[in-house]
Parts: structure tokens; sequence; C-alpha cells
């Protein structure tokens, strides 16, 4: 059975829909230097672009090393094995 009426906003910036293309955005709340955001405001560098760029360079940064940290025991096994064993064309390679 459909429901004809949407579930109840929250109040919250997330229940707005986004402008097409446009991602959606949270305000937050955060602590910086104060002598930080005088220069930053005084050389024009927009706070929030630049803590996106930041804050995806790093969480890019964290992902990649659960990745390895995921993979440490495959790769280690592979290695024990190749190190066993050779590679498995060793006796049918011509060169």
């Amino acid at each position: 059975m459909r429901h004809s009426k949407p579930a109840p906003a929250t109040g919250f910036a997330e229940d707005a829909k986004p402008l097409r293309g446009t991602p959606r955005k949270r305000a937050v709340n955060l602590s910086v230097s104060r002598a930080l955001v005088d220069e930053a405001k005084a050389l024009g560098v927009n706070l929030s672009e630049t803590l996106e760029a930041a804050l995806q360079a790093r969480l890019k940064a964290a992902r990649e090393q659960a990745m390895r940290d995921e993979l440490r025991p495959a790769i280690d096994a592979f290695n024990e094995d190749f190190d066993r064993n050779g590679l498995w064309s060793d006796g049918i390679r011509p060169w």
C-alpha cells in the first residue's frame, strides 16, 4: 500500500532537496585558531572549500591505508607462495 503523504521533515538542512547537480551540505561547528581564520579571511581563502578539499584528501589516504591493512595477509600469503614455488610458468617459458 502506497502512502500519499511524505515522511515528516525533521527540520534539519538535510531534509531540504538539493539544487540539481549540487551535493548536499551539512552545517558544522568547528574550533579553529583565530589567527588562522583572520588570515584566511584577509587573503580571501574560502574556509569551507579548504576544509572540504583537505578532508577529501585525508579520507582518501585513510581508505587506502585501511585497504592495505585488509589486504596485507593475502599479499603476505602470495609472497610466501611465490618464494616457495616461484612462478607457475617457470618450467614453460623459453627465456
